[in-house]
């Protein structure tokens, strides 16, 4: 007995936007529209924020449950402290927040750029897919490796360098 099945049967694979098609899982990682809207959303409420960025209150449950910063801790304040012109207490905030802070910019660009210059970036990715992923993990490995370092520093020694995180 032969059993026939149709088309109809398989689950529909979801189609991509042409950039996300030919850009490589960097590209996608860091220009997918969920990615660019999230950095969009960062951005604006850095902007909306108060002045320094403290809510009075941490939005880290990490910290709030060991009072220890976890590797994001102080990217908050940064991106407040770079949106008012404030780099200096940017840098005391987090030490890796600017390149973070020029990620998430240029990843919500891509939502103005329009469709052929997305097209031309993600080209550019899809040729580059080797040197970007080494970039990407290498950036990864860093804010990981930095947010472990900070928090071996503060639990060693409370009250040092970090103090203010």
């Amino acid at each position: 007995m032969t059993v026939v099945t149709s088309h109809m049967d398989a689950p529909a694979k979801p189609k991509l936007a042409p950039d996300l098609e030919i850009g490589g899982a960097v590209y996608r990682a860091l220009f997918s529209k969920r990615t660019s809207v999230a950095s969009a959303i960062a951005l604006g409420l850095s902007l909306v924020l108060p002045k320094g960025g403290d809510l009075g209150f941490s939005l880290c449950w990490f910290k709030r449950w060991t009072d220890l910063p976890c590797p994001g801790c102080g990217l908050t304040r940064c991106f407040v402290c770079i949106t008012h012109g404030h780099f200096h207490d940017a840098l005391r905030m987090h030490q890796m927040g600017p390149l973070v802070f020029l990620i998430a910019l240029a990843s919500a660009s891509t939502l103005a750029i329009g469709e052929k210059r997305r097209i031309k970036l993600a080209t550019f990715f899809s040729l580059h897919q080797r040197a970007a992923g080494f970039v990407y993990w290498g950036f990864i490995s860093s804010f990981i490796a930095f947010g472990l370092i900070r928090l071996l520093v503060i639990w060693l020694y409370p009250g040092s360098v970090f103090a203010n995180v």
